[in-house]
């Protein structure tokens, strides 16, 4: 069976090197060459400037000098920006963590703007040819346009618009397998930014081995002072926000069918993927007497329910360090790279887990905005079960209730209506513990629904609260934290050993109740 994965582009034999191959996986068996005119109707800086004109460049370097020097003098491309991030950064350096793979890389930009930098470009060694990833907006048809480079001559070849996303037959493969929605991928999206180099944790030029280049490379030496930081805000976050705009953007203005329903409703009731976030206390030296502020997205969705449906914000979640050491040492916490390496302890940053993707947040924001779901709807889904904010097998199961069909018209949609009395007609023939049921109660409360989903919030905050204070209140959460963070590495985007912290938690299906005790 062929490679469908990220990996599918390494698998190939080599090709002409020469020339520029087309590779969306899933939806071409094989690579094949680019005809000029199919070069040319790519709308992005890259293929414009560069493949069209039959400039193939080899490394990444050449990538960025090239784009660059083929730029208008004034023009936003010739803004370049480096970031380097790496699962190992933080580790300290010893003798024994000397030669650990810590998965060091770059993230170079170029373009700055509202709308974020039009190039990306990532690479581990940026003299080398094979394993470039250059992403970069294409301005014809919207979306970014993905592309790879593979074999020792840096083959060149197209792998598909952010719109192949969302096509059946290459949706989920090649690049999609790791952006799933056809958007950006940032792991860590907030402060502390675990594994980037930020204002919260710098990566020195001693993670590099000695004699290795990278530590004198001007990527690196003229890294971007505000790190993860500005990447965040002034590239990540506007470059999600400006494909979910293109992706809907004929719907906001004109109406009509919408295309495949049920894909939009994953993104709000599912997790196709996440973000990773954890507090901004270090792990290591925690003194007893610290207090550390846990994410509350860990506990809700406040992303989604506060900020985008206006319920009430969350307090402040924390517990002790002397709580959360002892976990440590319960757990038996230690980071591994599986080649032999190990050291005792967290990550860099407590409590690093799962939340819901800001590609998806925006998602929910995008829907709402072109009416195709009302505000209503959408807070009476996301509080069913909203005490697990991520693998809701119980909020999942409601997507087998979206309708087939929508449309949108003056900015509405009957589509709310349907989905509500599809789920409100499964309830009363199901049981009463059932997610239909839970929706049912939610919904039932007519105009009231956000009093009274505060309501039902600020009794589940309250139990939480009271959760963290005692060890044996806080335990159960940590080993649901540790069964979240083992959903998350089976997903693609769990590429790397020392991404998570391992523990001997046994993993049993735990899930969040109402009342903050851990059951399975």
């Amino acid at each position: 069976m062929a490679d469908e994965t990220c990996r599918a582009f390494d698998s190939q034999a080599p090709f002409d090197p020469g020339a520029v191959h087309r590779f969306v996986v899933g939806a071409d068996p094989v690579p094949r060459r680019m005809s000029p005119a199919e070069i040319k109707s790519l709308g992005d800086p890259f293929a414009t400037l560069l493949l069209a004109k039959g400039k193939l460049p080899r490394t990444a370097e050449q990538v960025i000098g090239q784009l660059k020097s083929a730029a208008p003098k004034n023009g936003s491309l010739r803004t370049q920006r480096s970031f380097v991030l790496g699962e190992g950064s933080q580790l300290v350096s010893t003798a024994e963590s000397e030669g650990v793979d810590r998965t060091l890389r770059f993230v170079v930009t170029l373009g700055r703007g509202p709308d974020g930098p039009d190039v990306f470009l990532s690479i581990g060694n940026p003299a080398h040819p094979s394993g470039i990833e250059v992403m970069a907006w294409d301005r014809e048809v919207g979306g970014f346009n993905y592309y790879r480079s593979t074999g020792t001559a840096a083959m060149w070849m197209f792998a598909g618009n952010s719109r192949d996303a969302l096509k059946d037959a290459s949706r989920g493969k090649g690049p999609f397998e790791s952006h799933p929605s056809g958007a950006l991928l940032m792991k860590e999206l907030k402060a502390p930014w675990t594994h980037w180099d930020s204002p919260d944790a710098s990566i020195e030029e001693t993670v590099f081995a000695r004699g290795d280049k990278r530590r004198t490379h001007p990527w690196f030496k003229n890294k971007d002072p505000g790190g993860a930081l500005a990447f965040q805000f002034e590239a990540a976050e506007p470059s999600m926000q400006r494909w979910a705009r293109a992706r809907f953007e004929k719907l906001r203005k004109n109406g009509g069918p919408v295309t495949r329903p049920k894909q939009i409703m994953d993104q709000i009731l599912g997790t196709p993927t996440v973000n990773l976030t954890s507090s901004s206390i270090a792990s290591r030296g925690l003194p007893d007497d610290q207090q550390v502020f846990l994410p509350s997205t860990f506990f809700v969705d406040a992303d989604c329910l506060s900020i985008e449906l206006g319920l009430d914000f969350p307090p402040p979640f924390e517990v002790s360090g002397k709580i959360y050491k002892r976990c440590l040492e319960k757990f038996d916490v230690r980071v591994e790279d599986g080649q032999g390496f190990k050291q005792k302890g967290d990550t860099h940053f407590c409590f690093l887990v799962p939340e819901r993707a800001f590609e998806d947040r925006v998602v929910l924001r995008e829907a709402l905005s072109i009416g195709l779901i009302t505000k209503r709807l959408a807070t009476c889904l996301l509080m069913v079960d909203p005490w697990n904010p991520v693998f809701s097998t119980r909020r999942q199961a409601l997507l087998q209730h979206v309708p087939a069909t929508a449309t949108i018209a003056n900015g509405k949609s009957t589509f709310s209506k349907e989905m509500a009395d599809t789920i409100l007609a499964a309830a009363e023939l199901g049981p009463a513990d059932a997610p239909e049921a839970e929706f049912a109660e939610r919904w039932e409360t007519g105009a009231a629904f956000t009093r009274e989903a505060n309501k039902l919030l600020k009794d589940y905050f309250k139990a939480v609260t009271a959760k963290l204070k005692t060890q044996a209140g806080f335990d159960p959460i940590f080993q649901l934290a540790e069964e979240r963070r083992a959903r998350f590495g089976e997903m693609p985007i769990a590429e790397f050993p020392l991404l998570l912290p391992l523990t001997n938690v046994n993993i049993r299906g735990r899930v969040m109740r109402q009342d903050a005790s851990v059951g399975v």
